[in-house]
């Protein structure tokens, strides 16, 4: 964070100094990883289990964004807009993820360690941008099935086989004979709690994975001019309309060629991971 604007590093450290993480691992702690927002007048907490690997280190970033996301809304927006939409929600945390991305391959020296970062790092944008997207294609086609009549979970097996065997072909172009496909994978809708819990979620993440690295490579071309109007995006929270607020920033995301920005992180990405193999 220092090296990309000393005042978001300044709210990060803040976390780091007042102990606002839970960190530790402990007998019977809930998994995973949470930032929480309270409300804008109190500071936000970030819960996790850390183990001192890349992995945790990835995910403190993540949710390090979160919280630096939150600490930018609740200074200008009330209790009633400092959230952030769901589209917008992933902007900070998946932009974090990006600077510490950066930063390493940048600072690592040892082949193996950026070959892991960079086959990580694409393998969980594809997952991000591809699968999450066929989520929500069978999410759609769910609930449309369901409006006429109760579906059993055999017809819903069914509609996950449907859009599977076009993410299966995706799926076979990227792994090739590596990785087996199984019939049993037709029931693996119903280990998503998403499509129970929060429906219609996917595809926030599809579309903010692909906002980030449309944002990510402004800033590439930019440097620093780029940061204030950054740090005035996550100011905003959930005051106004995510395409509103590209627009201020001088970004059209209408136009392919925003989007193409993207892209072009990951296939630079790519490139260099190849010349690594």
């Amino acid at each position: 964070f220092e090296d990309f604007s000393p005042e978001i590093a300044g709210f990060a450290r803040e976390m780091f100094d007042k102990k606002w993480i839970d960190a530790e691992v402990r007998a019977h702690k809930r998994g995973g990883a949470y930032c929480h927002g309270v409300i804008p007048q109190h500071h936000p907490y970030i819960l996790m289990n850390y183990n001192d690997d890349i992995d945790n280190v990835y995910t403190l970033a993540h949710e390090l964004g979160h919280a630096v996301h939150d600490f930018l809304a609740r200074r200008k927006q009330s209790l009633f807009n400092y959230h952030p939409p769901l589209v917008a929600a992933e902007t900070a945390s998946v932009f974090a993820e990006m600077l510490l991305t950066k930063k390493l391959l940048r600072e690592v020296n040892d082949r193996e360690l950026k070959i892991a970062i960079l086959t990580g790092k694409l393998e969980d944008l594809f997952a991000t941008i591809h699968t999450q997207n066929y989520y929500t294609l069978f999410e759609l086609d769910a609930h449309r099935a369901g409006a006429e009549q109760r579906l059993s979970s055999q017809q819903l097996c069914a509609m996950w086989d449907k859009r599977r065997s076009m993410w299966d072909k995706r799926r076979s172009e990227m792994y090739g004979d590596a990785v087996e496909f199984l019939p049993e994978q037709k029931w693996y809708w119903s280990a998503i709690p998403h499509f129970i819990h929060t429906r219609f979620y996917c595809y926030a993440y599809t579309f903010g994975a692909l906002l980030v690295l449309a944002l990510f490579r402004r800033y590439e071309e930019e440097g620093k001019s780029f940061i204030p109007r950054y740090i005035h995006l996550l100011e905003a929270g959930g005051s106004q309309e995510p395409e509103k607020l590209i627009t201020e920033m001088g970004l059209d995301c209408r136009q392919q060629s925003f989007w193409e920005g993207g892209f072009a992180v990951m296939r630079e990405m790519l490139e260099e991971l190849k010349t690594l193999i």
